[in-house]
């Protein structure tokens, strides 16, 4: 590793890849950023917590920086970088990076002002430009670490995973192994293209998963990727206990059986997990396992 990298603020991954752990543990607002050595030096997402992403450019300029997708908690330090080329998905690229679009497009034009509030208190995000875009099947190839793009969407449109051809390492990013499970409650996010892209994943084989928010995983890959697919199956259990009494889909949030309570930002925690309680119940509906009686739901 060239000396001018702070060996202390990385963690080895495999050949030439290392990670940046997010601060203080790669959990949102955070997420842990990546670097991949070759004759081109990348820097993969930029969202490690201001302070730290500092020190680590204060020593060492990347190349090239690819974005994973375009959540501001995986790019909140794009603004710090000087002189690298940016690559971000070819999806949504028209409002990358810029408040008005994306905050309309996360939240919807009610919230949008108060999402830009939060966001940037949280994050410190700026907004951003591009040089590229890149969609699936791209490779970077750095000259030693050879990555492939592979568009997982379901969590965002634009939401790619990175296969290293050469470890056979898959970073993940948001499809993230943690205990919570998949997150799909945007607009434009799906449950199913959710599972397919978890499905995505597995046919790649990889020996080892990086993820934004848990970081390494090299032991029982497939195994991990089940269980985490497994959890939305778990929460259409819990939404059908809830629903032997007829609820509204206000009254299912007030009791937020996804996501625990919302300690913060609550009107857009709630829009969110109202996003997300709702595509469930559309889709046990479809399959006959819940009704809407008027505003309630109830199970069939």
């Amino acid at each position: 590793m060239p000396g001018r990298l702070p060996i202390d603020e990385l963690q080895p991954l495999g050949p030439d890849l290392y990670m940046v752990p997010g601060e203080p543990d790669g959990r949102f607002p955070r997420s842990h950023a990546f670097i991949a050595l070759g004759q081109v030096e990348a820097l993969i997402d930029a969202g490690c917590g201001q302070e730290r992403l500092a020190r680590l450019l204060s020593t060492w300029q990347p190349d090239l920086v690819i974005l994973s997708h375009s959540h501001p908690d995986h790019m909140s330090g794009l603004w710090q970088v000087q002189g690298a080329e940016v690559w971000s998905p070819a999806q949504r690229a028209d409002i990358f990076w810029r408040f008005a679009g994306q905050s309309v497009r996360f939240v919807g034009s009610d919230l949008a002002a108060t999402w830009i509030k939060y966001i940037k208190a949280f994050t410190g995000v700026r907004e951003a430009d591009a040089d590229a875009h890149f969609d699936h099947g791209h490779l970077f190839d750095l000259g030693g670490p050879r990555l492939r793009a592979v568009h997982c969407p379901g969590h965002l449109d634009d939401h790619h995973v990175l296969f290293e051809e050469r470890s056979g390492l898959a970073f993940t990013f948001d499809i993230d192994l943690t205990a919570f499970g998949p997150w799909y409650g945007h607009a434009e996010s799906d449950i199913d293209a959710s599972l397919a892209s978890i499905q995505r994943v597995a046919d790649l084989q990889p020996a080892g998963l990086i993820s934004s928010h848990k970081g390494p995983v090299m032991h029982d890959v497939q195994q991990r990727l089940t269980r985490y697919a497994d959890v939305v199956q778990q929460r259409e259990s819990i939404l059908a206990d809830l629903l032997r009494t007829p609820l509204t889909l206000s009254e299912l949030v007030d009791r937020s059986p996804l996501y625990g309570g919302h300690p913060y930002a609550p009107e857009i925690l709630r829009l969110w997990e109202e996003g997300m309680i709702l595509k469930h119940l559309e889709r046990m509906q479809a399959d006959g396992a819940v009704k809407k009686q008027g505003d309630s739901w109830a199970i069939t």
